[in-house]
């Protein structure tokens, strides 16, 4: 999948996946829209050529820039880096192939399944009904993942149950009002370098713009308190999940929330000193 990456705060991202075509500009109209005096209404376009994708400046004041240097039409690559105006985006194939393993939980109850090959398989798709008791049962099986896995330690295991708890659980409250009826997924994939937590609800969306802006700067702990004296409970989600990954991302509905914990690199061993 194709997409361009917004960074909106540090460590989270806005994710727009480029399907055919995503113009940028401060027009409303705009698939991004980019609030910014030096912006032209109407200023780029980026769009899918066959197998390749191309960035065009759309006779805009200001130009548009690639990796620093200004162009006119460009074909971009992987991580390359698009500045319009103020605004800094980054260009991403992410090559996900389709889930190695899909646990149905809607169709089939989980007896149905092998738990070796739940727990063990790197790349899982789960996918359940918003009712707790499944959850918990999910909680488990992730777990038991989480366990197994090398690169983290036991601490940042522990952090990655919690936001993933939280991550879920928003789902079920906020993004399906409890309507158990109603499916989630969550994705685990283990990667080289990484592992990859993806969780889609069937919401009409999270304002993850609001929330990031009422917690800029302050701590999880803070912002628990304020939600508390504002009358209301929770205020933990977003700040526990930046202080324990390295890359939240939100794709532009607000759906779907993408975290991404880098593994630690062994160290080489020192030379023996003689």
């Amino acid at each position: 999948m194709a997409k361009l990456k917004l960074e909106i705060h540090q460590n989270a991202y806005e994710v727009f996946e480029i399907k055919e075509k995503i113009s940028l500009g401060r027009e409303l109209a705009n698939d991004i829209i980019l609030l910014d005096g030096i912006i032209s209404r109407t200023h780029a376009l980026v769009y899918r050529d066959e197998d390749k994708y191309i960035v065009e400046d759309l006779n805009s004041s200001n130009g548009v820039y690639i990796n620093g240097e200004k162009v006119l039409v460009h074909t971009l690559e992987d991580n390359d880096v698009i500045q319009i105006g103020k605004t800094v985006l980054s260009f991403s194939l992410d090559k996900m192939e389709d889930p190695q393993v899909i646990i149905d939980l809607v169709a089939v109850p989980l007896e149905g399944f092998s738990s070796k090959r739940m727990i063990e398989a790197p790349d899982v798709l789960f996918r359940f009904p918003s009712e707790t008791e499944i959850m918990e049962q999910v909680y488990e099986i992730a777990q038991e993942k989480f366990d197994i896995l090398d690169g983290l330690t036991g601490l940042e295991k522990g952090k990655l149950f919690n936001i993933l708890h939280e991550a879920v659980g928003n789902a079920q409250r906020h993004g399906h009002k409890y309507e158990s009826n109603l499916p989630i997924e969550f994705r685990y994939l283990v990667k080289p370098d990484k592992l990859i937590m993806e969780i889609t609800d069937q919401g009409d969306g999270f304002n993850y713009h609001s929330e990031l802006r009422d917690k800029e700067g302050i701590s999880a702990v803070e912002a628990a308190r304020k939600r508390y004296l504002e009358g209301g409970i929770g205020g933990l989600g977003i700040i526990l999940m930046l202080a324990c990954v390295d890359e939240l991302e939100y794709n532009s509905l607000g759906n779907q929330i993408t975290l991404t914990k880098r593994f630690h690199k062994e160290e080489s061993p020192s030379p023996a000193l003689v």
